[in-house]
This record gives C-alpha cells, structure tokens and sequence, in this order.
C-alpha cells in the first residue's frame, strides 16, 4: 500500500515538472515569435523608408535636370499607394510630394504627383501649383483610377479654384477634358464621398474697392456623380438652398456657409480655420 501511494506521488511529481516545462517551453516560443514579429514590422518600416527615399531622389533628379528645383531638399515626400492607374493588375505606385522653398507668386502649397512602375521606374509626373492643392481618386470600371487635382489660388482675398483630371496612358498623365471642370469665377466644388461633386456659387458683393463674398447669396446649384465611365452625371435637380452668415466666434474651428436638402438627406459645406485664413479655403461637405 505504501508503495503504491509512493508510486503516485513520484507520477505525480513527474507529470507537475513536465506541466513545467511544457509551460516554459509555451512562453519562450511566444516571446521570440513576439520578438520575431517585431523584427519583420521594423524591416518592413526600413523599406518603407527606403522605398521613399528611392522615389524622392528619383523626382529630384529629374526636376533638378529640368531646373524646376536647385536642389534635392527643394522637395518634400508627403504619401503614395498602390494602384492600377494606367491598366488593370499594373500595380503602379502613385506618389505625392510638396515643394518647398518657392515664391510666393507659384503658390504656397505647390505639389508634385509622380506614377511609378510595379519595379519602380519612374514613368512620369505633373507639377501642380496654387495656394491649396488637393487630389480625389475616382475608380473606373475597367479597375483603373483616374485622378482629379482640385487648385485654390487667392489673390487679395478673393479666391479662385481650378479642376483637373488625369488618367495614365501608358507611361505618361493624361489630363482629360470635361465640360464639367470648367469653373466660372464665383464657383466652387465641394467633394463628398468618393464619387460626388457639389457645384455652389460664391458671389462678391458690390463694393469696388474692397470686394467681400456675399454668404447670404451663395447657392447649390449642382451635383454630379462620378458614373464610372469616365464621366459625371447629374444627380439632383430639385435642390433647396438655405445659406447663413459665418460665426466669426468660431472661427477656430468651422462655420456652416450653406446646406441643401433633397429627399431625406442634407448637404452642408463649411469653411475652416487653422489660424491662417489664405491658407484654410478648401471647401468640405459632409
């Protein structure tokens, strides 16, 4: 009997140091795949950088041979994303970049788009100037992505926006023609969404000196929808506006400048500020 209580005491003892062990051997596989998976995150983060580093170098030389830059810290790396911009499965980069060290009669928010092959080559680029430049990718059907670059430019406080669409064809931008993106000068576009343009006008008031918008006149009059044909339709025509005076106490953040309803939804397009008025005029809705 006592032999057998030993017995299990011992296969007790035996099975609890293997629990042990088993546990330990359970921690340190989970340590060094923690410490594994921080490794590759770092070689991925490294890449990331040198992928960057690749593509600004490869812009500077090419601006700098056409001496639109002095020098390689004339430029600045801002994004990029994968893409099919010219077919479908290319799998081309898009990268964006701001230039720096311009006067100011080119802008204050000069950019740069550049399109880069699936093994890095650079195919080609646009220059885009104005004071506010902003870009919206609109897909196709055919999978690819065309591009719209929206400018503002302000001068003396009166403001003025520019629209423009590319699409690659084979190695190079191809800017697009479209009735649409012709902007008479108290017109705006507002963009919702990834497929929706908000068309409002913004008129002066009457005084010659000093001209200032008249908020209580702005209006809606249009919104297009990206058809994904390469084309834009209209989507609404009964649009009810109602447009109020900016809160000059909130200018820290937005003010509401005009809205309209059709159906059950509403639209709202507000201006904001980040403390330096020339610069805060991109047009939002949401």
């Amino acid at each position: 009997m006592k032999k057998g209580i030993g017995f299990l005491l011992i296969l007790g003892f035996v099975i609890g140091l293997l629990k042990v062990s088993y546990a330990e051997e359970k921690d340190g596989n989970r340590a060094a795949g923690s410490r594994s998976n921080q490794r590759m995150r770092g070689y991925s983060d490294l890449m990331q950088k040198d992928l960057e580093n690749y593509f600004s170098d490869a812009v500077a030389k090419e601006l700098i041979r056409e001496k639109k830059i002095h020098t390689a810290n004339d430029i600045q790396f801002l994004y990029m994303e994968k893409g099919d911009f010219s077919k479908t499965t290319s799998e081309e980069r898009l990268a964006v970049f701001s230039v720096l060290n311009t006067p100011h009669t080119g802008g204050l928010d000069q950019k740069i788009m550049a399109v880069f092959s699936k093994e890095g080559k650079l195919l080609d680029y646009q220059a885009l100037a104005g004071d506010d430049v902003a870009f919206y990718e609109f897909w196709h059907q055919d999978g690819t992505k065309y591009i719209m670059v929206s400018s503002i430019s302000v001068y003396q406080g009166i403001e003025k926006q520019t629209l423009a669409m590319y699409h690659v064809n084979g190695s190079n931008f191809e800017e697009i023609s479209m009735d649409c993106l012709e902007l008479p000068d108290d017109s705006f576009v507002a963009f919702a969404g990834n497929d929706t343009l908000i068309y409002y006008k913004k008129p002066l008031s009457d005084r010659v000196e000093a001209p200032t918008y008249a908020y209580k006149d702005m209006k809606i009059y249009m919104i297009l929808k990206w058809n994904g044909k390469g084309q834009f339709a209209e989507e609404y025509k009964d649009i009810k506006t109602a447009c109020v005076l900016p809160d000059r106490q909130h200018t820290r953040c937005f003010y509401i400048l005009c809205h309209c309803c059709f159906s059950a939804s509403c639209i709202f397009i507000a201006r904001t500020f980040n403390g330096s008025p020339n610069k805060v005029i991109k047009p939002s809705a949401s």
